[in-house]
C-alpha cells in the first residue's frame, strides 16, 4: 500500500514546530496529526539538505518539496 500523501504546508508546519518552537514530536504529531516517523523523516530530510528554519521560511512549497526530495 502506498504511503499517504503528506501536503508540503504541513511538512512546511512540521518543521517550523521542530526547528523554530522546539516542540516535542508527540505535540507536533498531535497538533497536525501525523506519525512521529512522519515528523523524524521530515526533519532528517531538511537537516540533511542543510536547511535551517529561517532558509525554510523563505522557500515556497514547490522549493521546499525540491529541496527535500533530493534527500529521500
Amino acid at each position: 500500500m502506498p504511503a499517504r500523501k503528506i501536503a508540503m504546508r504541513k511538512v512546511k508546519e512540521t518543521l517550523r514546530l521542530s526547528l523554530e518552537c522546539r516542540l516535542p514530536y508527540d505535540q507536533i504529531s498531535q497538533a497536525l496529526g501525523l506519525s512521529k516517523g512522519v515528523i523524524s523523516k521530515y526533519i532528517r530530510q531538511a537537516l540533511a539538505a542543510g536547511l535551517d528554519w529561517s532558509a525554510i521560511e523563505t522557500l515556497d512549497e514547490g522549493e521546499l518539496h525540491r529541496k527535500l526530495r533530493g534527500q529521500c
